[in-house]
């Protein structure tokens, strides 16, 4: 690959200047070996005529390399397809093969088969029916007789035409025998169709007979069309979910249109829901509330609402959803909220909050900890913590796990450290445990044994190798 080539990917990688980069820096000698263009030039082939090419350098409308002649960008994309560079031989030689799709259709087909390139003949055949998709289609025909190949480019060039004419496409589609294969083919188009009409294609998908008709368009393609519709069109997504029948579609949907509405209105996304009648949709779709709210800037008052409605029925998995987010988005309002809550809930609110504070503060972990009184709450903080950093810091998870106020799941998550610890530094384990007040003399003895007969295992085996 040549230097030019080399600077020609920085600039890729920038964004900019693609195509005074090809003018200038190529090398403007003639290239010895005849292009692709040149060589069909020369035949008498008949099909060339169907397709509009481009030999000068006038301007094309929407190509990065506008001046750029035919034969500079077949030996370009040659270099490409010949490159041991994986960003090169792949995402370069799209790239290119579509810019000169636009210049000179066959020249780019020519080549990407010579190459044995199908992906590159779907990018041509793609560029191609932007245009002209009834010739795309007729080139199919009158070149592929491989079912796979001709049902992989046919989608190609489906998924062309409905980036500018997506009506026609279906349409076009809606005149083809029933199968698998028209119905996979749809599928795409009408996802594609949804990007540039996401109104048009969803009112499409839920009207149609063929639609209706066909499962395997709709459900391969209703949830893709529904999630850009959620996001397009929230308030109409949102009233059609309503009177969806109930169903694990609904449950999910009603959970996404939840989610988006409550970061923009809360009060509006609670109202919603309440209107929801099956109860795994307003179990879900409250589940997305408190995520978005918890998440939030004012996420304290996603617990505040839990406070105030204890009767709720899922009020412990959201509770949990709420927590989990204020953990990390807002531990303080947890950190006050504690003592107000019940046992079970200041439970699982410090283990939340001694996980969150040991990756991201460890100083306010120790901080927190020493306000905490002695008992459960502080005693399932500490585990939590001991949990995350044993494997780390075997010397501060041991410190932490004596500190703890019940004499079982001390010994316990002592025991669990000190396992650990003896296998990467048994003399400093030993000595902890020797040396430490937060054990009884029977606890120790059994974990120095404990440490003795690892060694002995280990060395005993070390001798018979």
């Amino acid at each position: 690959m040549n230097r030019n080539f080399l600077v020609l990917g920085a600039v890729f990688a920038a964004g900019t200047g693609l195509g005074w980069l090809i003018n200038s820096g190529f090398d403007s000698t003639p290239n010895q070996n005849q292009t692709v263009s040149e060589k069909r030039a020369e035949s008498s082939n008949p099909k060339t005529s169907r397709y509009p090419r481009e030999t000068g350098s006038s301007s094309i409308r929407g190509s990065l390399f506008p001046d750029s002649s035919v034969g500079r960008l077949e030996q370009l994309l040659r270099d490409t397809i010949e490159s041991a560079n994986a960003l090169e031989n792949n995402s370069y030689a799209l790239v290119l093969t579509n810019e000169l799709a636009k210049k000179d259709p066959l020249a780019a087909i020519a080549l990407a088969r010579e190459a044995a390139r199908e992906d590159l003949v779907y990018a041509a055949l793609q560029q191609i029916a932007e245009n002209n998709p009834e010739d795309a289609l007729r080139w199919i025909k009158e070149n592929e007789s491989n079912d796979s190949s001709v049902q992989y480019l046919t989608m190609a060039v489906y998924e062309g035409w409905a980036r500018v004419d997506p009506v026609g496409a279906v349409r076009k589609l809606e005149q083809l025998p029933a199968g698998v294969q028209r119905d996979q083919i749809l599928s795409n188009t009408v996802n594609e169709w949804a990007k540039k009409d996401i109104t048009a294609a969803f009112n499409w998908l839920k009207d149609s007979e063929i639609s209706q008709q066909s499962d395997n368009v709709y459900e391969s393609t209703f949830s893709l069309v529904m999630e850009q519709y959620i996001t397009k069109n929230l308030d109409a997504a949102s009233a059609f979910v309503a009177e969806m029948a109930s169903g694990q579609q609904k449950v999910s949907f009603a959970s996404q249109i939840a989610t988006k509405m409550a970061e923009q209105d809360t009060k509006k996304a609670l109202e919603w829901v309440d209107k929801l009648e099956g109860a795994d949709e307003k179990k879900y779709a409250f589940m997305g509330i408190m995520h978005s709210w918890a998440a939030g800037p004012n996420g304290a008052e996603a617990l505040a609402y839990l406070a105030k409605n204890p009767n709720h029925p899922n009020h412990a998995v959201l509770f949990e959803t709420v927590i989990a987010n204020l953990s990390h988005k807002n531990p303080d309002a947890l950190v006050s909220a504690l003592p107000t809550m019940s046992d079970a809930q200041q439970i699982d609110t410090a283990r939340q909050l001694a996980s969150s504070f040991t990756t991201s503060n460890p100083e306010k972990l120790k901080t927190w900890l020493a306000q905490l009184g002695s008992g459960a709450v502080r005693d399932q903080a500490v585990m939590s913590s001991v949990n995350i950093i044993k494997d780390a810091d075997a010397a501060e998870a041991f410190h932490l796990s004596t500190t703890i106020s019940d004499q079982s799941l001390r010994a316990q998550k002592v025991e669990e450290v000190i396992e650990k610890w003896a296998g990467s530094n048994q003399e400093a384990a030993s000595h902890a445990v020797s040396t430490t007040s937060a054990l009884s003399p029977s606890q120790k003895k059994l974990m120095l044994d404990a440490i003795r007969n690892r060694q002995n295992s280990f060395d005993a085996s070390a001798s018979s190798r």
